[in-house]
């Protein structure tokens, strides 16, 4: 006898880059031809890249409070927690998962804290402490494909039945690691990518 696969539902989404805070914002920005890619200068290379800016950084600092928390932390928190004001229902309880998507986590701290506390285990098990979520949180980390890997997995989990809902968090800081990376792959264009242009 087949198994029966329960139907899945996105109930609420949030996200914040370069180009804004929340999904009406990026959306905004993309019908109006806004990016937020810009130019900037490094170890004495120009690059574009989309970054945060200190006012968003700023924002997210003062509304997620605590001196233990890294950027990283505060960032997946700060848009897990927007995410979860959209939703009727109070979700964090035993019938939810977290789901921490990353490439780097915490890299930026590497060499200044504990390496226990930089691996991703250790971010993700703060998160869903921070979010008061009891079930053991699940890393995705596969490069470049890891939020889409983190979304089929959420989806395998809800539809199997095993939890009721999934909390997939997608977060990745700009730091020195990831442009000197991209830099060694001569990976870095002369002009701004234009993501959404139609030529």
């Amino acid at each position: 006898m087949a198994e029966e696969i329960k139907p899945v539902y996105a109930v609420a989404s949030h996200i914040v880059s370069a180009s804004g805070m929340g999904v009406d914002a990026h959306w905004n920005a993309v019908a109006e031809g806004r990016r937020g890619i810009a130019a900037y200068t490094e170890q004495g290379q120009q690059y574009y890249a989309g970054r945060l800016s200190n006012e968003q950084q700023e924002a997210i600092s003062n509304t997620i409070t605590g001196a233990q928390l890294s950027a990283f932390e505060k960032l997946c928190l700060f848009s897990a927690r927007a995410a979860l004001a959209q939703c009727s229902n109070d979700i964090c309880n035993g019938d939810t998962v977290v789901l921490l998507s990353t490439t780097k986590g915490n890299i930026d701290r590497l060499n200044i804290q504990p390496d226990e506390q930089t691996l991703l285990p250790a971010s993700a098990s703060i998160v869903v402490k921070e979010l008061d979520i009891p079930t053991q949180p699940v890393v995705v980390s596969h490069a470049c494909v890891s939020g889409a890997v983190a979304l089929l997995y959420a989806h395998r989990l809800l539809s199997s039945g095993r939890y009721k809902n999934a909390i997939v968090i997608g977060c990745d800081l700009f730091t020195p690691f990831v442009l000197n990376g991209f830099m060694s792959f001569h990976a870095i264009d002369g002009v701004p990518c234009r993501p959404f242009d139609a030529a």
